[in-house]
């Protein structure tokens, strides 16, 4: 007896012997191997309805939304790095204005770090900015 079947990875229509049952075939659609599986009864078996337009651009857009957010958190961020290392640089550099034998190094090493750090966070929140303004 003919049967007729959908391959459950691609829902490609298909049809053979009734002797496929608890077989391993190969989808001609999608390539994947699967077994059709016999109906417990006689029912009609309806395909999943298709999702509409409008529900999958709402989960686009709050994805966009969301990668927006991510990079403002990440420049702000930055922002707030890079305004304690200038800080850090002024105060050292007063400090070594005051004081000659006083050894500067550390602050301007951790300002240094700070303003690297910064930098790199503002790398990733233009790329953040750069993947959600060309997310389709």
């Amino acid at each position: 007896m003919i049967i007729k079947f959908a391959c459950p990875h691609c829902q490609q229509p298909m049809e053979g012997e009734d002797t496929l049952y608890g077989q391993f075939i190969n989808c001609p659609g999608c390539l994947r191997d699967f077994a059709p599986i016999a109906p417990a009864s006689p029912a009609i078996t309806a395909k999943p309805a298709p999702r509409p337009p409008a529900a999958a651009q709402l989960d686009l857009r709050d994805r966009v939304d969301d990668l927006r957010r991510q990079g403002s958190a990440f420049t702000a961020v930055a922002v707030i790095l890079f305004a304690l290392a200038a800080f850090i640089c002024f105060a050292t550099f007063i400090t070594r204005l005051g004081d000659s034998d006083h050894d500067s190094a550390t602050g301007y090493i951790a300002s240094g770090s700070l303003l690297s750090l910064s930098l790199w966070l503002y790398l990733v929140a233009q790329i953040i900015h750069i993947r959600a303004n060309t997310e389709k």
